[in-house]
């Protein structure tokens, strides 16, 4: 065969390549565009749309609001007056409180240099491969989230279980976790390498994926790193927003599928899109962010409800990130 032709042969099949790795990204782009622009409604503290509340009964809005009156509407929540000081966001002010004081301990445990430093991560960026086929290329992701994380690579022993996630007394998580679980964190070895296990279909989802693996590594940077004695599920969903991986662990809290007539929903994580939403305002705040580009990579419902969040703070600075502990 000629040179010319052998030439001719690479440079087609790297077309190739290119083409079909820039269709898997614009694929990405538009699913990951369509989860973003999901506009919703808070039913008991689970995000619904509207349209898919309606098909519940066949379509009829009417009836699918009696087939969930045992639930409370958001509108239903913000006529409670005297509840809420954030006009328009149904975050109770307890609530509210308990954030501050969650954000500044976190804030005291790892310094306020890593919440002004840390890099946002999108899904777009370089270090996250474009697609995850097999549960083998999971640990090379793992041990990049590790690094952004401060943990070493070398002192994590990765694993994976099928189905559901096993109950195992070891797992300092058995009391929290359940058996729909998408990863555990088993604590440390007697070699003093850190155990961490994830559902084996989960690289099936790649921002949920990332989401739980810095949620894991986050019990390694409280239990693990021995800043705390005790597992907190809401402190350790919040570590993440530290490392620059809020977004996918907010983005990930709810999501929503459905297949011809039957409709499910799929929750990560301990703090609601609410949560996440004033979590969101803070962080701005803190690192003096007003409109930042990263903003845009934001499920659109949490980021109006952030926005409200941060419209109180800029209003009221007296009133935010005082100790209440």
């Amino acid at each position: 065969m000629e040179m010319y032709q052998i030439l001719l042969i690479m440079a087609v099949l790297l077309s190739w390549m290119f083409y079909s790795n820039y269709r898997k990204r614009q694929k990405i782009r538009r699913e990951l565009s369509d989860s973003l622009d999901d506009e919703t409604i808070h039913v008991d503290g689970v995000r619904v749309s509207f349209e898919d509340l309606g098909e519940i009964a066949k379509g009829d809005p009417e009836e699918g609001v009696k087939y969930v009156k045992d639930t409370m509407f958001r509108e239903d929540l913000m006529q409670f007056k005297g509840e809420f000081l954030i006009p328009g966001l149904p975050l109770n002010e307890e609530r509210r409180l308990s954030i501050d004081d969650c954000f500044l301990y976190l804030q005291e445990l790892f310094g306020k240099d890593l919440l002004l430093n840390k890099d946002v991560l999108t899904v777009h960026d370089a270090i996250f491969p474009v697609e995850i086929n097999s549960t083998s290329e999971i640990v090379p992701l793992a041990h990049s989230v590790a690094r952004i994380m401060d943990i070493d690579p070398k002192k994590l022993k990765i694993g994976f279980f099928q189905g559901s996630a096993p109950v195992d007394p070891a797992s300092v998580d058995n009391t929290q976790e359940n058996k729909s679980a998408a990863g555990l964190y088993y604590g440390k070895n007697e070699n003093g390498i850190y155990e961490v296990n994830f559902a084996d279909n989960i690289h099936q989802e790649p921002e949920r994926l990332i989401a739980t693996i810095a949620h894991e590594f986050a019990h390694i940077k409280l239990l693990g790193e021995e800043r705390m004695d005790e597992n907190a599920e809401e402190l350790t969903d919040m570590v993440p927003l530290f490392y620059g991986f809020g977004l996918f662990n907010s983005n990930a809290v709810f999501k929503f599928s459905r297949t011809n007539e039957n409709w499910s929903t799929n929750t990560l994580g301990y703090l609601s899109q609410v949560d996440w939403a004033y979590l969101f305002a803070l962080y701005r705040y803190v690192r003096n962010e007003k409109d930042p580009e990263w903003f845009r990579h934001l499920n659109k419902t949490i980021a109006k409800d952030s926005d409200l969040a941060y419209d109180f703070i800029l209003a009221n600075p007296a009133k935010v990130l005082q100790s209440h502990m």
